[in-house]
């Protein structure tokens, strides 16, 4: 990030002040992102941090670390804080110049791979990682944790698209429109989990997930609201 400094143990603030805003949703037993060992947190570190200088806030920065990272507490609140992809409830980590902030060391361990593909697949990774790095995060994932998963990178690469989303119109994937519309920003999409794309595709992908009622109501809802149906190939075939 430009503004730490290392040793071969620890990594320190090298700026005024710094806040590190991890989701409380982080720390959910059904989640288990991160856990709290009082003096230190080992978390997935892909959250935002705030950068303030003067005793003003300066700008956020986005931690892209698709991997667990230890990160060293001193003071702390819970808050609402108000990040570039809307509201979030944090852990606040509040660090002073020269603070020892993170170890230098990489936590290695192939559950960060799940841990990442978890939240990839369930629309929870964060807005302000623009677009152009997903792939990019995903293999510096993959190396880090000595990790192959025996597809091709072009798989990988479908993965991520479909579960960035046009936030216009969520039946479309970022990519049509980002590809169509070199002014669009890449920071401009919006999240998805696998549940809502099958819902927001059509109504036969809908209805070959799980909960029928919802995937009905939300099929209706667009019919009615004349939306966009993408067809499926599996379609075409069985009204054959």
């Amino acid at each position: 990030m430009g503004l730490l400094k290392r040793d071969d143990r620890y990594i320190y603030l090298d700026t005024d002040y710094m806040e590190f805003y991890i989701p409380n949703e982080f720390f959910l037993e059904t989640k288990r992102y991160a856990v709290d060992y009082s003096n230190y947190i080992d978390t997935f570190g892909i959250f935002h941090a705030g950068i303030f200088e003067g005793g003003k806030f300066k700008e956020f920065k986005v931690l892209k670390q698709p991997y667990t990272i230890r990160v060293y507490v001193y003071d702390f609140e819970n808050r609402i804080v108000e990040l570039p992809s809307g509201s979030e409830s944090c852990r606040v980590l509040k660090y002073t110049k020269g603070a020892k902030v993170l170890d230098s060391k990489l936590i290695q361990d192939s559950q960060n791979a799940l841990d990442y593909f978890d939240m990839l697949t369930g629309g929870k990774l964060p807005v302000s990682i623009p677009y152009d790095a997903g792939i990019e995060i995903m293999q510096k994932m993959k190396s880090m944790n000595k990790v192959n998963f025996g597809v091709r990178t072009e798989v990988e690469e479908t993965i991520i698209a479909l579960h960035y989303r046009n936030p216009n119109n969520l039946s479309e994937t970022f990519a049509k429109v980002y590809g169509a519309d070199k002014a669009i920003s890449p920071y401009d999409y919006a999240t998805a989990d696998t549940r809502s794309i099958c819902q927001y595709a059509s109504t036969f992908s809908s209805l070959t997930f799980e909960d029928i009622d919802t995937m009905l109501t939300a099929s209706i809802n667009r019919s009615r609201k004349g939306g966009t149906e993408n067809y499926s190939p599996v379609e075409q075939i069985i009204k054959m």
